[in-house]
């Protein structure tokens, strides 16, 4: 498999075709369905080779997982960020096999993004990540409370992210983003054990 396909956990080639167990679902009831609130409003991101993933990735995470220190200079500890976000839904690279059955191949998603109130040192280390040379290993952070993501952090094939300055009288400065990974399933998901933003 390529570099950039991130395995989650759930694996598809863990599954066997075509009587693959797809074990058990959660009960609805309609009277009380649960509503999530979807926007992405924090990235955390950490060095590929200096920095360390949050450990005990999964349902059992606790605050002292994490390692974040905005300030450290040192690319050892995690960065974290406020943004406002989205993940919406990937683009599919599918193949037509036997029987003219299409099977999917690989889903491109985009994290797209902005980020507000960069002070000088955030606005050099975005500069530095805009570069690309370096990739952060990065989870993301939604408004309903949970991580998405994967075990060692997503990696991402390719970034734009650039400063923007709008005319207007009421514009402010923000960083614009699009991260794109790739993977055959959605990303982990998993409750956000840190305060919020």
């Amino acid at each position: 498999m390529g570099q950039n396909i991130n395995i989650m956990g759930v694996d598809c080639d863990d599954l066997t075709c075509p009587d693959g167990l797809l074990g058990a679902a959660g009960d609805f009831n309609l009277d009380c369905l649960d509503a999530v609130l979807a926007q992405l409003s924090g990235i955390i991101m950490w060095h590929p080779t200096l920095g360390t993933a949050p450990t005990n990735w999964g349902a059992g995470m606790l605050v002292t997982d994490f390692d974040i220190d905005n300030t450290d200079a040192t690319d050892v500890k995690q960065k974290r960020f406020p943004i406002v976000g989205s993940l919406p839904k990937p683009e599919y690279q599918k193949a037509v096999t036997v029987g003219f059955k299409s099977v999917t191949i690989l889903k491109t998603r985009s994290i797209t993004f902005r980020l507000y109130h960069a002070d000088a040192a955030t606005y050099d280390f975005l500069r530095k990540v805009e570069c690309g040379k370096v990739r952060p290993k990065l989870i993301l952070e939604t408004e309903g409370g949970f991580l998405l993501g994967k075990d060692g952090g997503l990696d991402y094939s390719d970034i734009e992210l650039d400063a923007v300055w709008n005319e207007g009288e009421t514009e402010l400065e923000y960083w614009d983003g699009v991260i794109q990974y790739k993977s055959k399933v959605s990303p982990d998901k998993f409750e956000n054990p840190l305060p919020s933003l």
